[in-house]
């Protein structure tokens, strides 16, 4: 996950680990001991995260996104990091804890405003989960995971016509959305309709049967056969 700008202010040879981690994160892991201060910690927390370490880089976020002594725009994206890490690691209520912080340095930034709503999604804050979406969303409409996030998270509210429609708004902008279509299926299964919802569920299993929707999508098959629906 290396970071667009902004970045630290750790000069080239920072900028180069950043570049390593997708490609070669312990590369950038051992480039980043050449380095100093928070531009170090920065490279190789994410590249522990790359390395499915996200334990490890979590903290090492978080710690550098409370150094007051960076830029606030660096601090917000790397709070942002720091969020969708502790995710990674099922701790909702910290990525909660950093994506607040960075909206407090960024109010405004959509992206930021996404990283504070599936924190808020995780910890079942779901009318916080659908404000932050809507502003994400008011910046780009087009966002397909934001439209997915808003749909699970208005269907939690009971709002199931409003869910489906964000749902079908995703799938238009991506007919094979798995995860569009995974939710589609539980609303439409929860307005009554199991042949609808099976069709979705199949569907899922068929664009990619290894995937963790297509899982969920036989978990939710087996429980309409089991119904007899």
């Amino acid at each position: 996950m290396p970071p667009p700008p902004p970045r630290l202010g750790g000069g080239e040879a920072y900028n180069q680990c950043l570049d390593m981690i997708e490609q070669d994160p312990e590369g950038a892991l051992g480039f980043a001991q050449k380095l100093n201060g928070n531009a170090a910690l920065h490279c190789q927390a994410l590249a522990q995260i790359e390395l499915g370490n996200a334990g490890l880089g979590a903290p090492i976020l978080m710690q550098i996104g409370q150094d007051t002594a960076e830029a606030p725009s660096a601090r917000a994206a790397i709070l942002g990091q720091a969020s969708r890490a502790f995710l990674m690691i099922d701790q909702p209520a910290q990525a909660r804890i950093a994506s607040q912080a960075a909206l407090t340095l960024l109010p405004d930034d959509p992206d930021l405003h996404f990283d504070d709503a599936l924190a808020a999604l995780a910890t079942k804050n779901f009318p916080a989960a659908v404000k932050d979406l809507d502003i994400s969303l008011a910046a780009d409409p087009k966002r397909s995971e934001a439209l997915v996030a808003r749909a699970t998270s208005l269907r939690q509210l009971n709002q199931l016509p409003q869910a489906i429609d964000n749902a079908n708004q995703a799938l238009a902008l991506d007919p094979n959305n798995q995860d569009a279509l995974l939710e589609r299926g539980i609303v439409e299964q929860r307005q009554g309709n199991p042949a609808a919802a099976r069709a979705d569920w199949v569907r899922v299993q068929q664009i990619d049967p290894n995937s963790s929707s297509a899982d969920l999508a036989t978990q939710n098959l087996a429980l309409l056969d089991a119904a007899g629906e």
